[in-house]
Formats: C-alpha cells, structure tokens, sequence
C-alpha cells in the first residue's frame, strides 16, 4: 500500500508578500514581452521546435502537481542567491540583443524566472520545482548542435531499420549508405527523415509525464528507453511503409505528397498508442514505493522581505526590458560599395558573357545542400545591405562565380544564421586556404552527380576575421557588439562545376586559386 500524502498546512501570504509576486510577476512579463512574443514565431516557423506550443502548459500541469504535493510558503525570499541569478538573466538578455543572439535572449528568460522564485518563494521552491523550471529549457531553440549530431547516426539507423523491415516483408532492398536501392526506385533517406525531430517532440511529452506518474526511478527510466526505441522502429517502419506503398503504386514517395504525411501520421499514431500501453502498465502501484511522494516538504526559516531589494530589482527587470528594446548597433556601411570590387583577382578577369550556370548563386538549391524539399527549392541568405554576384575566369577558361552579401548592422529577422547559413553548416566540410604566409579556415560543400560535379567554398567575414561557420560568426559578432558597439559581417560564396565525366579535380583547384586570390582583395573593401 502508498503511504498517505501528509498534507502541510502552511501559512496564507500577507498582502504585502502577494501584491510583490505579482508586480514581479508583471515586471518579468513585461521585459521579456517581446521574447515570449519571438518564442512563438519560432514554434509557427519551425517544424523541429512545433512542440513548444504544448510546453508553457505541460509545465503549468506539473507545477500545479508538485505544489499540491510539496506545499511551499510564500514570503521566504532567497536574495543572496536570488539577485545574482536575475541580474546574470538580465546580463543574458541585454548581450543576446546587442549580439544579435535571439536563442540567448530567450534562454535568459528561464534564467531570469528562476531568479524571480528564488525572491518570491525561496530556495525551496526552486529544489522543488526544479524540473519545471528545467523543463522549459525545451522551448528555447537552443538545442540544434546536439540534434545535428544525432541527425547523422540516427539517420543511418533508421535506414538500415527499413532495409531490414522490406527484407522482412520479402521485398529485395539494398543498403548504400542512407539510400535504399528498390527494384524500380531509390529511397533516399534525408537527414529530415533521421527521426531526430519526432524523437525530440515525443521525449518533450514522455518526461514529464514519467516525473509526475510514475513512482520511481526505475520505471521512469523503463518508459524514456521504450519510448526512444519504439521512435525509431516506427521511422523505419514509415520509411519502409513508403517504399512498400510506392513499389504497389499506391504513393509517389513525394516527401511533401498528402500520401507521406498520412503514412507519417498512422506508424506514429500506432507508436503512441504502444507507449500509451507500456506506460499504463508501468503506471500501476508498486509494492514499494520510495516515499518521495510522502515526505513532506522542508519549509526554509522564515527570511524578512526588503521591500527596498524588491524594487530595485523590479526596477532591474523594468530596465532590462526597456535596453533590449533601445539596444541598437552602429550601422557600418562599406566606403566604396562592392559594386568596386576588382574585375581582375589574381589570375581571373570578370566575365560578363559567361555565367556559371550550376550553382545559381545566390540561392543554395535543395540538391547542392543535400536538404529536405523547400517549397522553393532552395535558400537564401535574407535582407543583406549589398549583395555582389559575377563570373570569374582564368586563362584556361575556367569558371567560378562569386556571391558576397554583406549586412550594415544585424538584427532579427536580417543577418548571417538562418536557413542559408544553417544549410551549409550541416553540408559543409573544412577546407584550408592559403596566401602567403597566412592560413585560413574555410568551408566547402561538394556534391558529385550525373550531371558532373560541383560546389561551393563559403567563410563569413566579421571586421577583418575570416571564420569557416556560423557559431564562430556568431561568437566574434557578440564581441563586437560588446566592446565595439557593431554587427556588421559578410558571407562570402564561390561556385565551381566541373563536366559529366571529367574529373572535378581541376575545377576545384581553380576555385581554391580564386579564393586565396580573393582573400586579400576582399580585405580591401570590407572592415575590419
């Protein structure tokens, strides 16, 4: 038998200690009004962080669960810890807008409440409600590096899962890679189709429903492990289930068809439905129990409010909110526009008769990042000050086209990350360059077909600093926002195809030439 839940009759707050949580309250939600605002574009825009919507309500569910178990009073505020932790989310607030950095602002926000809590309800409360408060964490889009380096293992797997299933179903399937090799089609499993976004979405619902129904550690870890393997079965079997549907005729494998999104919906609908059985059976009392559910909650000593400290830090908040919206950099605009850029670099002379045609810089076709359909088929980077895009080529008529965009001053919604930057980033492998005696850290994307071989070399340019990816980018432009009061910086791309048949060797070559040639022309027109 569970033990009773002894109940804690606790004290009511004074109208005193009520009438400061919710000014507080109120003063949180008006300096992070606009980042909650923010958070929700984010959840209508992209498909990987679509479960935010539910996450502020699941949170509320287990706040109100823990509080009727944990009773805790209000009016023991933490200041010694309390106000450094609100003035580091209010630090994080202000360096995310000058750094352009909106994951940072809406990261402080979990920072920040957490800080309110402390001086509204005490230490307590926090150890208590510490999962609620962590939960929220997964509503911040804060969580690609560890998704992108599960997307390609994942991605491997739940191919070989289908290959296995159609082997299974007695249909010949062979594995190359992330393709799967029919009798009349290819199956190619995107790094969208890695299963990654559903595990995500599925483990933001199953934790916090093993916290709060379950009664130990055991069965709550039981339930997050099926709940993973039974992820990636049901993507494989979907993967397998499109295959088997397109070999009958019955579906046109089309990604973005109406068929994929119902084969989609019921392999997931019957994964639910498992893990909804598993966690029924799991849910049952246990003979033993831990008690955690008993003990009643330790209710700290009794702390006098200062009512000072409280309006100085609501004070703070008020600020806070009232920097991030008047926090705007210097626009650095280009002395000469990069319409004066060379028309000779190094050994390469402007070609205006001949554009490159393979790669249409400025946009990065689906096929050439290796991405999931758009319904544009390709990505741009958005909303740059001056664009420059022209044709090079060189004695041995050798083609390379080149795309500079570069932004005056970043902000939201205009700058270097986005689904450009993002693209190549999971595309990209290193490549060095080198000019006299320097060496520099580029990237490159390379795509091998049919119709001959091509690419993309690509760094960004932050006030004289040549950096191969976005998160240095990133990293460097918070510096300067900070100590220089800008965020200014350029992405520069190269193009470069080589014939069916012919090695791609020399094509590569002539572009690696044309960008080291470039690197010091480019330093002429840019800042630093």
């Amino acid at each position: 038998m569970r033990p009773a839940i002894q109940r804690i009759v606790t004290p009511n707050p004074s109208p005193r200690v009520l009438a400061a949580a919710v000014v507080g309250i109120a003063a949180l939600l008006l300096c992070y009004g606009g980042v909650l605002a923010s958070l929700v574009t984010v959840w209508s825009t992209n498909y990987l962080y679509s479960y935010g919507f539910a996450v502020p309500f699941v949170a509320a569910y287990v706040a109100w669960t823990t509080a009727r178990r944990h009773p805790v009073t209000l009016g023991s505020p933490d200041y010694m810890l309390g106000v450094p932790v609100i003035l580091v989310g209010i630090a994080l607030l202000v360096g995310g807008r000058l750094g352009g950095l909106l994951s940072i602002e809406q990261a402080s926000f979990v920072v920040t409440l957490t800080g309110v809590v402390l001086i509204v309800a005490g230490r307590d409360a926090v150890r208590i409600h510490w999962f609620t408060l962590a939960y929220l964490l997964l509503m911040v889009p804060i969580w690609s590096y560890p998704i992108d380096r599960l997307q390609e293992p994942s991605r491997l797997l739940s191919a070989r899962i289908a290959a296995s299933m159609l082997h299974l179903a007695g249909i010949p399937a062979l594995l190359q890679n992330t393709d799967i090799v029919l009798s009349s089609r290819t199956l190619a499993v995107l790094r969208e189709c890695s299963g990654v976004n559903q595990l995500i979405a599925l483990t933001a619902m199953v934790v916090p429903a093993a916290y709060v129904w379950l009664d130990s550690t055991a069965r709550r870890i039981a339930l997050i492990v099926f709940s993973v393997v039974v992820s990636y079965l049901g993507n494989g079997m979907r993967i397998a289930l499109v295959g088997w549907l397109a070999l009958k005729g019955l579906g046109d494998g089309n990604p973005n068809s109406s068929y994929h999104l119902l084969e989609g919906l019921g392999v997931s609908s019957l994964g639910y439905l498992l893990i909804g059985a598993f966690f029924s059976v799991l849910s049952r009392p246990s003979r033993e129990t831990d008690g955690g559910d008993a003990r009643p909650a330790a209710v700290s000593a009794s702390v006098r409010r200062r009512l000072a400290i409280d309006a100085a830090l609501i004070c703070t908040l008020l600020l806070g909110g009232a920097i991030r919206l008047s926090a705007t950099q210097s626009e650095v605009k280009l002395s000469n526009g990069l319409a004066t850029l060379d028309t000779r670099v190094g050994d390469w002379t402007l070609d205006v008769l001949s554009p490159i045609a393979a790669v249409p810089l400025p946009a990065l076709d689906d096929a050439l990042v290796g991405g999931y359909p758009t319904a544009d088929g390709e990505r741009r980077f958005a909303a740059a000050d001056e664009e420059l895009v022209r044709s090079y080529r060189n004695l041995s008529q050798s083609h390379v086209q080149l795309y500079v965009g570069y932004y005056n001053r970043q902000s939201q919604g205009k700058e270097l990350s986005g689904e450009a930057s993002d693209a190549l980033r999971l595309a990209a492998s290193p490549l060095t360059l080198h000019t006299g005696s320097e060496r520099y850290n580029v990237s490159e994307v390379v795509r091998e077909g049919a119709g001959g071989s091509r690419g993309v070399i690509f760094w960004y340019v932050i006030n004289g600093r040549i950096v191969p990816d976005i998160y240095r980018a990133k990293g460097y432009t918070i510096v300067d926002a900070v100590t220089r009061h800008r965020t200014n910086g350029a992405v520069v791309m190269i193009a470069w195809s080589s014939d069916p048949g012919t090695s791609p060797d020399s094509a590569k070559s002539g572009a690696v030439a044309f960008a080291e040639a470039l690197i010091p022309v480019l330093g002429r027109h840019l800042p630093s």
